[in-house]
């Protein structure tokens, strides 16, 4: 079954895995499931190690195969630490980025990253505003409970009312006003 634009579908994926796990880990890590993720918009990739499973971001990935891969691999290395060496609490620390090291040096084709560069802002649907400093930031949701955080640390407290964010739709700026 292909999903909407044309990007890759479950089974790909799978197959991507046992590709690159074949390839880059000799085919010793355990076979996951990978799964898209429709809410993921600013973290291309996790590996769910208590769930036993990977979740890519589909608004970010599935029209990019070059991101992919370098997603896909970056969370299968995140596997390999936890499930082959047995270091679930590695994070992106020295046997990560050993690893993330030796497969970027063996070839040219597929880089990894510990960060991705990919557009998140495009996906953003709100923007908070502190009307005490006027700085602004772009949110994929909105949350009621949010405060300017330099607003606050100036006052020298962890959460006010007084520096609590407006937000306005994005999609409200978009649309011309009509004029009166």
């Amino acid at each position: 079954m292909k999903y909407r634009g044309g990007g890759l579908t479950m089974p790909d994926l799978q197959t991507q895995y046992g590709e690159l796990n074949q390839r880059f880990f000799q085919g010793e890590l355990p076979l996951l499931p990978v799964r898209w993720s429709d809410r993921m918009t600013r973290s291309a990739g996790i590996y769910y190690g208590s769930k036993g499973y990977i979740a890519l971001s589909k608004p970010l990935l599935e029209n990019n195969l070059v991101a992919l891969r370098s997603t896909l691999l970056h969370e299968m290395i995140h596997v390999w630490c936890h499930r082959v060496k047995n270091a679930p609490q590695e994070g992106h620390g020295r046997l990560f980025q050993q690893r993330m090291a030796e497969i970027n040096q063996s070839q040219s084709e597929i880089q990894v990253t510990i960060r991705h560069t990919l557009d998140t802002h495009s996906l953003s649907r709100y923007l908070a505003l502190c009307t005490s400093c006027g700085r602004s930031r772009l949110y994929h949701q909105r949350n009621s409970n949010l405060a300017c955080r330099f607003c606050c640390q100036a006052a020298g407290v962890r959460w006010s009312r007084t520096y609590a964010l407006d937000w306005i739709l994005m999609e409200s700026l978009a649309t011309p006003k009509p004029s009166l």
